[in-house]
């Protein structure tokens, strides 16, 4: 595990510092936010946040059916996660499974940046781009197409036609990155306490991925763990996970790493983009 030297330690805002504000989680898979960012997307929905939330992969490999019940299961379970949430709207791209290394990734970030630039999003939430331990081929073509679209969302120099339909380039501001293996970095740890039935209920709704029961076994699991005084217990539902949980009182925690600096490709965003990378634990 890859641990910055200053970790900073975020909690709940008082009132909605965020009013106004739009965030994009994007993720691959039916389960990848509910279990990386869940706890995150919650607090800051709570915070003022406008939430949307992009899937680009259609789950067909997920729920035990025919790829067309997969598909249809894994949308259904997709918009009642994103409701359980909070999102106010879902969007979902259905490149297949598995094979999404095989597609365009200009395809890929010219329909993400005409979403960011429609929604006219500040932040954006999704996989870390710069980890080589990501074994996950959909989560690694998503967190690539996802990074320069952000990087090229304020440029009005690409993807011209946007702006004369009517949408004009808007710099996306600030990114957070999941961190979804030990590997990879994090330099922020998020208190989701406030927030973690919320983050199990979404889980509950991912009926067609794990079993479908992980979000109960979750909740019972950590009910165990309190009740017994547990040091460290993995509310992710996947095997080491990482949220740590101290005492009776449950202080479950996420994990992200920030990074302010220029954006590597040019100044596409008029001005610093910061970057976080996530990984929550618990």
């Amino acid at each position: 595990m890859a641990v910055n030297s200053k970790i900073a330690v975020e909690k709940d805002q008082p009132g909605q510092p965020h009013r106004g504000k739009v965030f994009v989680a994007i993720h691959a898979h039916l389960d990848d936010v509910p279990y990386f960012a869940g706890g995150l997307c919650a607090k800051l929905m709570k915070e003022g946040y406008t939430g949307y939330i992009v899937r680009t992969g259609n789950d067909e490999k997920y729920g035990g059916h025919t790829i067309a019940e997969n598909i249809l299961n894994n949308e259904q379970q997709h918009l009642k996660m994103a409701q359980v949430l909070g999102f106010k709207d879902v969007f979902d791209l259905y490149y297949r499974s598995h094979r999404m290394n095989e597609i365009s990734p200009v395809e890929i970030r010219g329909r993400l940046i005409f979403i960011l630039r429609m929604l006219k999003a500040d932040t954006v939430i999704s996989f870390d781009p710069s980890s080589s331990a990501e074994n996950d081929g959909d989560h690694a073509a998503t967190a690539r197409t996802v990074e320069d679209a952000c990087a090229m969302c304020g440029s009005p120099s690409d993807f011209a036609e946007h702006l004369e339909a009517g949408f004009p380039a808007h710099p996306v501001r600030e990114r957070y990155y999941f961190h979804a293996r030990p590997e990879q970095r994090f330099n922020r740890v998020v208190d989701i306490g406030p927030h973690l039935e919320k983050k199990i209920d979404a889980i509950v709704e991912c009926k067609s991925q794990g079993g479908g029961a992980l979000g109960s076994e979750l909740r019972a699991r950590l009910a165990y763990e309190a009740s017994h005084d547990a040091t460290h217990v993995s509310p992710n539902g996947r095997p080491g996970g990482g949220l740590a949980a101290g005492g009776h009182a449950g202080r479950y925690r996420e994990n992200r790493t920030d990074e302010d600096h220029a954006d590597r490709r040019g100044d596409f965003s008029q001005g610093s983009a910061h970057r976080r990378r996530i990984r929550q634990r618990q």
